[in-house]
């Protein structure tokens, strides 16, 4: 047994060193420049450097692999024998950095396969040995299994798998997910340009450019209709007796009818329309069923589906019928008449003034000599002509 404060001594007289008990702790005193060894054998596998205030560990190999001590401001740090790798705390900074001087990479393990790499280019890998971007300094995620995730939470939503957002890969297929009530929403150049809610998405941008060829397909793809440009004109492909329709809220204004090839234009009231089917033009009110149809050279009028009246033009004449029977005829030469001609009745004071040539019908004349100036003040019914000066009998 051996008395506190009793020292045992080590070297020469003067003492390269002691070890002593001061009552609570086992000392070493070391004078300056020597070392302490744990040694096995002839290999030191310990050593405490006193001048550089740094523990080394020497490996089986037989050089010094592992040091702990002050190296580069740090007020602790673990460093490698060449210096070249470190984990230390900034004093200044109040800061732990892990610092790797050569170009190599950082590797974490569970349960001896390796979970996370970060390499020299600056790509972080999770679940992956050798992380591979398309650009430098990129996320890797890769899971062993059909599927991988990132999963964002927040102080706003759970922590559970069916809570926040979540980017997810599976098979050949990439989901976006927001499992909160909320938006999916694009930013470019610090504005919103598209938004995605529960009912419908929104774009903002100013147009939004499709490659020719490349379709817009609405309902069922391939199967109700889409909509693309061929590089010379834009088309719209309409499913076997599928419609096209333009409309303003939920009333039609324009409507495509595949099934008869027709266009149909509706007006303010919804039961009077226009459509063009080939090549006839119809004008038609569902109300009162009278329609206008405008053809090639004719124009025809019906009523409950009966026609009243047309004007025809065969080429050499425009042709008027009137309830299936023609009335008149204009061609170059004049205007031919079947039937009654019947023309504005009029007093005598309330004759318009006229152009030569003009016709109409008094009932108050007080002459029926024919080229008699017209005159009011009788009972006689009688035709008129304007002269080019006055209107006279006859």
């Amino acid at each position: 047994m051996i008395e506190d404060t009793f020292k045992v001594g080590f070297g020469d007289a003067s003492g390269e060193g002691s070890m002593y008990s001061d009552g609570a702790n086992i000392l070493l005193d070391m004078v300056t420049n020597k070392d302490f060894l744990i040694r096995n054998g002839t290999e030191w596998r310990f050593l405490f450097d006193t001048s550089l205030e740094q523990i080394n560990l020497r490996g089986e190999n037989g050089t010094s692999s592992l040091r702990l001590g002050d190296v580069g401001g740090g007020d602790f740090t673990l460093f490698n024998d060449s210096n070249t790798f470190k984990i230390f705390h900034d004093n200044n900074s109040d800061d732990w950095h892990i610092y790797e001087a050569v170009q190599d990479e950082h590797r974490w393990y569970i349960d001896n396969v390796q979970k996370l790499t970060l390499d020299s280019a600056g790509n972080l890998g999770l679940g992956i040995a050798s992380p591979t971007v398309t650009y430098t300094n990129g996320l890797h995620l890769h899971s062993a299994n059909a599927g991988v995730s990132l999963h964002l939470t927040d102080s706003t939503t759970g922590t559970t798998a069916t809570d926040g957002s979540e980017i997810f890969h599976h098979t050949n297929d990439t989901y976006i997910y927001n499992r909160e009530n909320g938006d999916i929403r694009f930013w470019v150049n610090g504005a919103e340009r598209m938004t995605l809610d529960n009912n419908e998405l929104t774009m903002t941008a100013a147009h939004i450019t499709m490659p020719d060829n490349e379709r817009i397909y609405y309902g069922t793809a391939g199967v109700d209709g889409s909509m693309y440009s061929d590089g010379v004109n834009i088309k719209l492909d309409m499913a076997t007796n599928k419609d096209f329709f333009i409309r303003n809220g939920t009333t039609n204004n324009f409507q495509f009818d595949t099934g008869a090839k027709r266009m149909r234009v509706y007006t303010t009231d919804s039961d009077q329309y226009a459509y063009l089917s080939g090549s006839v033009l119809h004008l038609n009110n569902d109300t009162t069923s009278q329609n206008m149809d405008l053809f090639k050279n004719k124009l025809q009028f019906t009523e409950n589906f009966t026609n009243v009246g047309y004007v025809d033009w065969d080429g050499t004449s425009l042709e008027l019928s009137v309830n299936g029977t023609v009335r008149g005829s204009f061609t170059s030469g004049g205007l031919d008449v079947t039937g009654i001609v019947k023309t504005t009745v009029y007093t005598v004071a309330g004759l318009p003034s006229g152009t030569e040539g003009d016709r109409a019908f008094v009932t108050d004349a007080n002459s029926t000599t024919f080229n008699a100036t017209a005159a009011s003040g009788g009972s006689n019914n009688m035709p008129v002509f304007y002269n080019g000066s006055v209107w006279k009998i006859g």
